[in-house]
């Protein structure tokens, strides 16, 4: 009995919340200048981009063939940022916060070295992902909470690991499994973070003598734009240090570890 429990495999260790929130603002206050700069390039200007075209679209019509071209029209502006510069903005902040945890050297070159040689695998990833909480979302919300914790570490796994996208699939399925729950908790108090600083940037603009909801033109979409990338910047590092936590958690850092999620 005692040779079989020492032969035994170590139990998993579950995910600490405060150790994922920790690395993830260790990181970002580390390397604040590069996460600064990727956060505008990648988010704030996109979404400014995005919001100063749709604004230029009426906002209804009472013709039906004329709802689905504004559709349409709102579907290929915005496309760009949720499949194009939304995956390379995680894949970049997730490595810079698994190379910071590492204590390998984190710099905007190797990052992009990381990226570029998994860039088709990471979009095709972010493809699928999104259509699989899509598809959840459709099912009455929960199912689509379900995959977005389930597939929450993929592109982090992609790039990281330089993994293809079934196997980026495959493995955050399996570092997540038994962690979603504390996942959820997770992704609960970083939403109520990000209210938090919409909400303080609402208040600065109220005091510069604005109305937060209603600032006409490029002032206002800039302002929401701010918030809502400095949220995107928080959740991201969150992703990329419960990535890093995850790995720790499971002890399953190598190859051996990832040829078992196919098991």
């Amino acid at each position: 009995m005692f040779s079989e429990s020492f032969m035994a495999e170590p139990k998993p260790a579950n995910l600490e919340i405060g150790q994922v929130l920790g690395g993830a603002f260790l990181a970002i206050g580390r390397n604040w200048l590069m996460f600064l700069a990727l956060t505008l390039i990648l988010v704030a200007a996109p979404l400014v981009a995005t919001q100063l075209t749709l604004s230029q679209f009426p906002a209804k019509s009472s013709d039906l063939s004329q709802e689905f071209l504004i559709l349409g029209r709102t579907f290929l502006v915005s496309a760009p940022q949720t499949f194009l510069f939304q995956p390379i903005f995680v894949a970049l902040v997730a490595w810079m916060v698994w190379a910071d945890a590492d204590g390998v050297r984190v710099d905007p070159s190797s990052a992009l070295r990381a990226l570029a040689s998994q860039l088709v695998w990471v979009l095709l990833a972010q493809l699928i992902v999104v259509v699989a909480e899509f598809i959840g979302t459709l099912l009455l919300i929960v199912p689509g909470i379900i995959a977005t914790l389930a597939l929450w570490v993929t592109i982090p796994a992609c790039v990281v690991e330089r993994l293809s996208a079934p196997a980026a699939i495959s493995r955050s399925l399996g570092l997540t499994r038994g962690q979603r729950w504390r996942l959820l908790g997770l992704l609960l108090i970083v939403l109520v973070v990000a209210m938090f600083l919409g909400v303080i940037l609402g208040l600065v603009s109220m005091m510069a003598g604005f109305s937060f909801a209603g600032i006409p033109g490029l002032v206002g979409i800039a302002l929401r734009a701010a918030a809502s990338a400095l949220s995107q910047l928080l959740t991201t590092a969150c992703v990329g240090s419960a990535y890093v936590a995850l790995r720790a958690a499971k002890s399953g850092v190598g190859a051996g570890d990832v040829a078992a999620v196919f098991a």
